[in-house]
């Protein structure tokens, strides 16, 4: 990520993208207050390309909801993850491997309510 860093300008895409994949693996290695910037920038990075409420950035919207909802802002987390699970059934379908992913995601969210 350095490499690209320092040879891509602030905000481009591939920059978000590794970004969400650093920030993807802090959390699935039970870092998510590490995560949590990596995947704040490199969601408004990808607003900045593709839009809000974009299947593009839905997942990297539903990892960021996952990290606040395991450091201890549960409600706001499930916001997130609600919200990126319903973009992508929107735009994908039931079927895509992301909407699975999201859905496995919001399960675990919802988990923590209890």
């Amino acid at each position: 990520m350095a490499y690209r860093g320092a040879n891509l300008p602030a905000g481009h895409r591939d920059l978000a993208d590794s970004r969400y994949g650093v920030g993807a693996t802090l959390l699935a290695q039970g870092s998510p207050s590490d995560a949590l910037p990596l995947l704040e920038q490199a969601e408004a990075d990808l607003i900045q390309v593709h839009g809000a409420g974009s299947a593009r950035v839905a997942p990297v919207t539903g990892a960021r909801g996952e990290c606040l909802a395991l450091t201890g802002q549960v409600e706001e987390g499930l916001q997130m993850v609600t919200q990126a699970l319903e973009v992508l059934r929107r735009e994908r379908g039931e079927q895509d491997r992301d909407t699975q992913a999201a859905h496995r995601r919001w399960g675990r969210v919802v988990a923590l309510r209890r």
